[in-house]
């Protein structure tokens, strides 16, 4: 039996329709929305530390409920701008950024693009912040201030001691792991770690210091809080942390704080440049001698105003005693 046309047709190239197009159901493209290119532009970051400030720049943004043109920029940039320059600085990158999203999905037109887009950034200050940094004494304060009688602060005096000890960033000891925990020339070191711009190094730790990581090593592995983190807590809560156990001592501190303590603590030591170079893993060493200030020296006895001695004479002495204890009768006939 010879068979029909259609039947010698593959089945698969054969097309039957069982509903008529206009009956399908298309989805709707959705209209994009500042909020939405503001999502689709941190969704396209890969760094978290990108996503974070950006994110906290932009709905710091939206909330001010600015219009994304040349005049909304400026009505609220301009009381940040006023109070930290780079603080600004990252607003200003993060919604030339959006600006830019928006106007690729069509949000914005071109008149309003290119009104963000020569907003000029923040003038930087000129010369070098001295920064903040502890003395000896106050570093020993710092560490003893965790309590070790529980779990928690035997993580924290072990972050605190890696902090203080290696002068890593905030960031670099929040990526540790046990295996950058290795021994090299019978000591103990942080093998390997990335730094900025991509670059390794090696930075060995002082032996109270490792105590106090093999302490908190040795108690998290019988608990379930034991993993191939090191100490698995964020950069951001580093942060917290730092800023908790300066409190109870009494200062104000960041993470980066600690690591300019250490390269000062190192200099006053008497350490080379290069070591401490290495250290803080500077490319150039013009960075490591601004990061230590300079030739500037604050030290009592060291400074260079210390070697201008000048004694007043008694009268302007007792002068000085008569104000002081004018002042305090005044404040104590007021409060009476």
């Amino acid at each position: 039996m010879r068979h029909s046309a259609i039947n010698s047709v593959p089945w698969f190239l054969c097309r039957y329709e069982t509903k008529s197009m206009s009956a399908l159901q298309l989805p709707v493209p959705a209209i994009p929305t500042l909020e939405s290119c503001a999502q689709s532009l941190l969704d396209s970051y890969r760094s978290t530390e990108t996503r974070y400030r950006y994110r906290m720049a932009i709905d710091a943004f939206l909330s001010s409920r600015q219009p994304l043109t040349r005049a909304g920029v400026i009505a609220f940039l301009y009381p940040i701008q006023c109070k930290s320059w780079a603080r600004a600085s990252i607003h200003v990158a993060a919604l030339k950024a959006l600006a830019k999203e928006c106007r690729l999905q069509g949000v914005i037109d071109d008149r309003a693009y290119e009104g963000v887009m020569q907003y000029p950034l923040p003038r930087r200050p000129k010369g070098k912040r001295m920064g903040n940094w502890l003395p000896l004494d106050q570093v020993k304060r710092l560490l003893e201030a965790p309590d070790t009688h529980t779990l928690k602060g035997k993580r924290d005096r072990a972050l605190l001691c890696a902090l203080v000890s290696t002068g890593l960033r905030g960031q670099e000891v929040a990526g540790l792991t046990w295996a950058h925990y290795q021994s090299r020339d019978n000591r103990m070191c942080f093998v390997d770690v990335m730094g900025k711009g991509g670059r390794l190094r090696t930075v060995p730790i002082p032996t109270w210091a490792a105590k106090a990581i093999d302490n908190w090593r040795s108690t998290a592995s019988r608990t379930r809080r034991y993993s191939h983190w090191m100490f698995g807590v964020g950069y951001y809560r580093i942060h917290q942390l730092v800023a908790e156990y300066a409190a109870a001592i009494g200062v104000r501190l960041a993470p980066h704080d600690l690591r300019r303590t250490m390269a000062k603590l190192l200099r006053a030591n008497g350490a080379e440049l290069e070591q401490i170079q290495g250290m803080l893993g500077h490319q150039s060493l013009i960075n490591t001698q601004l990061y230590l200030g300079g030739v500037l020296e604050l030290r009592r006895g060291r400074a260079a105003v210390d070697g201008i001695d000048i004694t007043l004479s008694e009268v302007e002495i007792e002068i000085e005693e008569q104000n002081e204890q004018i002042s305090a009768t005044a404040t104590a006939d007021d409060g009476g």
